[in-house]
């Protein structure tokens, strides 16, 4: 299904804990609209960070 919102996060280095928190909340407004919600690009270093925190799988990514 092709996602409504996308959230492309390739320029992103590192993402700080208010960061997660944004792309958090902005998944749960978009779920609770029904729409469909995409991160994208992300850094191997966000890539893990979204492993450890266990968002990779909410957010369609690979955890390394």
């Amino acid at each position: 299904e092709t996602p409504d919102i996308v959230i492309d996060i390739e320029k992103s280095e590192i993402i700080d804990s208010e960061g997660i928190n944004l792309i958090i909340g902005l998944y749960r407004e978009c779920t609770s609209n029904g729409k469909n919600f995409q991160v994208i690009n992300p850094s191997a270093d966000n890539l893990r960070l979204f492993g450890i925190l266990k968002l990779s799988r909410i957010f369609g990514l690979q955890a390394v």
